[in-house]
């Protein structure tokens, strides 16, 4: 059973370090992971490697390679509903430059009701997955010029996060996620302050590792679009060093 341990330990092992951002030096490993699974017929690990390999293949602007790779677990009735799900969320991130936005709304839909009706979720597994699905929706809300849905959309998501026992559940990389994309979109409507005040209180917390991603681009969309067109450059240079040093540590 040594194959089998390893394979899965190997696994677990690239999904960890995907959730840490080291995206392009882990692609080697999850495609030895995604062979040896579906040489010895592991499929829920092997489309598990193929949204991974996909995540991978959009933070690489190859967004159509990451199309390539989901395209085989896609039409597979037979995987657990999260598989699905998760592959749904990419396929959307995957089409985002080209497809249709009632097709991709209907995908997002889809992976939605997917983990809502997954007898085999634990609560907390299902609150992470819907405020994540909700996140990828605000997004794309927010992508269509949708502001006021992205908005909504995006607090509905922090409410579900605001619903767990522990804010350290979701190592507070989602947490940090959605509240980049609600400053943004703030920003995009012109409310300045409020903006501000909702990425300072995210910043203001310590920060674990799997949020340095995400907070760093809220330090350089704070000072590039508040300090930066405030003449505040001394503020907006203290960001992007404080960004700069975070990625750097981690």
């Amino acid at each position: 059973g040594s194959e089998k341990l390893w394979v899965n330990a190997e696994g677990l092992s690239v999904f960890a370090r995907m959730r840490m951002g080291q995206r392009a030096d882990v692609v080697h490993r999850a495609v030895t992971v995604l062979r040896t699974a579906e040489a010895d017929g592991h499929a829920e690990l092997a489309a598990q490697m193929r949204v991974e390999l996909a995540v991978c293949a959009r933070s690489a602007g190859v967004p159509m390679t990451g199309l390539a790779a989901l395209r085989p677990i896609l039409g597979q009735r037979d995987l657990p509903a999260v598989c699905r799900a998760m592959a749904l969320m990419q396929l959307v991130g995957c089409l985002a430059p080209v497809g249709r936005q009632t097709i991709l709304e209907a995908a997002l839909d889809e992976a939605d009701r997917l983990v809502r009706s997954d007898p085999d979720l634990s609560d907390v597994d299902r609150i992470l997955l819907r405020a994540m699905v909700a996140s990828r929706t605000a997004a794309h809300q927010r992508r269509h010029g949708d502001l006021a849905a992205s908005l909504d959309t995006a607090q509905r998501a922090l409410d579900l996060l605001d619903g767990l026992e522990s804010a350290a559940q979701d190592g507070m990389q989602l947490r940090a996620r959605i509240v980049l994309e609600m400053a943004c979109v703030l920003l995009d409507r012109g409310e300045i302050r409020r903006a501000v005040e909702l990425a300072h209180t995210a910043l203001a917390e310590p920060a674990r590792a799997a949020a340095v991603g995400p907070l760093a681009w809220l330090r350089l969309a704070l000072a590039t679009r508040v300090h930066l067109a405030s003449g505040e450059a001394e503020a907006a240079g203290q960001l992007v060093r404080d960004a700069l040093h975070s990625v750097k540590r981690y």
